[in-house]
């Protein structure tokens, strides 16, 4: 007959694998969608992170820590003092820490994250660490400025026909004109833009 400790060491091995099983789960869809997280100690500037954050920033995994140093090297130069502003930001708690910026990773390759991040205090109020998500956009980047560009030549084509062009919403406001709509009006986009055409 099984006894109350055999029972409970059942117990305790079967949650084990469960929990080690949905570590593992967390860790391959973390990989999948290219999302890193980090627990920054304020401290001691020892940095705890998932193999996704060495992969993102180009960092060779040595030891157990790495340090704001380490991901500032692998940082866009024209991004760091936008990291550091907001980091100061966050660790006064007058800002949450939620940007995106460049990482030119070692072969070169520039790609974009988004980077956010949560003030944890210690018993006394103070800063203690900074928890935190890293996550790869660079498509979704790409795509907003394929984007841009696109909506600019569609202006720069609007702007440029000899044709009168305007759209006005359902109140019969105007919300476009282009150059020659404004030639045509006698009137500037500026003074027409949010008015009717009766206005």
């Amino acid at each position: 007959m099984r006894n109350l400790n055999e029972d409970l060491e059942e117990i305790v091995v079967e949650r084990t694998s469960e929990l080690v099983q949905n570590e593992a789960r967390l860790l391959k869809a973390q990989q999948i969608a290219h999302l890193g997280f980090l627990d920054w100690n304020l401290k001691t500037n020892e940095i705890i992170c998932s193999d996704e954050v060495y992969q993102l920033y180009g960092i060779a995994k040595e030891g157990e820590f790495i340090n704001f140093e380490n991901i500032s090297k692998g940082v866009h130069p024209d991004d760091l003092e936008y990291i550091q502003k907001n980091l100061e930001f966050a660790v006064r708690g007058e800002k949450k820490y939620n940007i995106d910026h460049r990482i030119i990773q070692p072969n070169g390759a520039i790609i974009w994250v988004n980077a956010q991040a949560e003030l944890v205090l210690d018993e006394n109020g103070k800063p203690k660490t900074l928890l935190g998500t890293i996550l790869d956009i660079t498509n979704r980047k790409l795509s907003e400025e394929k984007l841009r560009e696109s909506e600019e030549r569609f202006r720069f084509t609007l702007d440029n026909m000899m044709e009168s062009f305007q759209i006005i919403d359902r109140d019969w406001k105007y919300i476009y004109l282009n150059k020659a709509a404004e030639k045509q009006n006698r009137r500037s986009k500026n003074e027409l833009l949010g008015k009717t055409f009766m206005e």
